[in-house]
């Protein structure tokens, strides 16, 4: 069938009556955000910083530089010469009042190049990078008074796709330049307090209430940046409450980007890449690839924050984030293979009835995969066939000015710089099947 774009397995039961045809398909059963009921304090200590990157990392990245070695050369170069880790290219652009018009321009760049400014002083030790960051975190914490969040009939809606995505940027870099003898104590708590007092409900509202959608009608990809800025937030702040509230919601939320409501169904791979049942369809692959590869990086983020702290999601309900990303890369892998075998079983959504794979957006490459393919392949030891193939295809992952020149979807909505932060190495061989 070469006039198809790809190939569905669907486990269904047709009945055809007078032309009609009716299938189950799969329903997830939402829950509730019992907190009551949740664990108790997970066991993690903070050593800052330890969000996305530690001390240990910078380290082992100087010594590769400093041995020419690649591909932490080329990258660390490309850090370097961006002209938005640059602090002298352009000013914070601090507004008001962050709206879904203009988020985009303001908070979406600078906390890109607050995060990459961060990165540089901790890899050169050059101050002029840490004033660059501070002068950008202060000017937000001075200016910044509300997120709006609502639709064009004044509803209240996602607010956290433009706000989590962000946050969790800016947080970052305030956690590398937390030390800096120049942001001065006051300064500091400043930024705190803002970061509790803005993003923190703003998250948590979402979390908890979902502005009054049911769970089930929401995407993934609203509830995974809350949880990630949530915990950086609370990693930031020192707020234990805030820690928990995050890593538990990953485990037992009622919504979505929990990992036990963000997966439909589990199948074997027809390629035999994969060994047994351990392909995981993600509730967005059916919407569009812009949207379900935007969940890669925000697991691989929430899980390497979490593990920073002695929390190893990577690892939660049988490495369920690895089964996740393997799916998603093997249909955006290469996406001239238009008799591509893709397991599937259709889905009820907000936007109705998904009934395959989404081609829309398909081959779409954001940064995130060196994360993925670096932790449970090089760390691990794990076969993660489609998730090297992605990481391969983009690696050195971009800076903020390579994603905007390359114009990579939703460019601003995650941190790029993955293969200097996060490459460790080739993995141990691992047979393909």
């Amino acid at each position: 069938m070469k006039n198809r774009t790809f190939k569905t397995m669907i486990t269904t039961t047709f009945l055809v009556v007078s032309s009609i045809v009716i299938f189950s398909c799969s329903e997830i059963e939402y829950g509730t955000n019992d907190i009551d009921s949740w664990p108790g304090s997970a066991i993690y200590e903070l050593q800052h910083p330890c969000m996305l990157h530690t001390d240990a990392d910078f380290e082992f990245i100087k010594e590769r530089y400093a041995a020419g070695e690649e591909p932490w050369k080329t990258a660390y170069d490309n850090l370097i010469k961006d002209k938005y880790t640059n602090p002298a290219t352009r000013k914070a652009q601090p507004v008001e009042e962050v709206t879904r018009d203009n988020y985009h321009n303001t908070l979406g760049i600078d906390a890109l190049m607050a995060y990459q400014q961060a990165l540089a002083w901790k890899l050169t030790d050059e101050d002029k990078y840490a004033e660059g960051t501070v002068e950008i975190l202060n000017q937000w914490a001075q200016v910044c008074k509300k997120w709006i969040s609502r639709d064009s009939n004044g509803k209240e809606n996602n607010g956290t796709v433009l706000l989590g995505y962000q946050a969790y940027a800016i947080a970052n870099a305030a956690e590398l330049v937390r030390d800096y003898p120049g942001w001065q104590p006051e300064d500091f708590k400043a930024f705190q307090n803002w970061m509790k007092d803005l993003v923190y409900p703003f998250c948590y509202k979402w979390l908890t209430e979902h502005f009054g959608d049911s769970p089930a009608m929401t995407w993934c990809s609203w509830d995974t940046p809350a949880i990630l800025s949530m915990m950086s937030v609370g990693i930031l702040c020192d707020d234990s409450d805030m820690i928990d509230y995050a890593i538990n919601y990953f485990k037992n939320g009622a919504g979505p980007g929990s990992i036990k409501y963000a997966v439909v169904d589990m199948h074997e791979d027809p390629a035999g890449k994969v060994q047994g049942r351990n392909l995981a369809q993600g509730q967005e692959v059916g919407r569009d690839q812009g949207h379900a590869t935007i969940n890669v990086p925000m697991y691989g983020a929430i899980a390497q924050t979490a593990y920073n702290i002695g929390v190893d999601l990577f690892a939660y309900d049988n490495n369920k984030i690895l089964a996740i990303c393997e799916y998603t890369a093997k249909f955006n892998i290469d996406p001239s293979d238009v008799d591509i075998d893709m397991p599937f079983t259709p889905i009820m959504t907000r936007d109705g009835l998904h009934s395959n794979v989404a081609p829309d957006g398909r081959g779409q490459m954001r940064p995130g995969w060196e994360i993925i393919y670096n932790h449970y392949a090089v760390k691990k030891g794990l076969n993660a066939p489609y998730s090297l193939k992605c990481a391969e295809k983009i690696r050195p992952e971009n800076t903020l000015e390579e994603m905007e020149k390359g114009k990579v979807n939703g460019y601003k909505d995650q941190v790029g710089c993955g293969t200097l932060m996060f490459y460790r190495g080739a993995a141990i061989a691992i047979p393909d099947n």
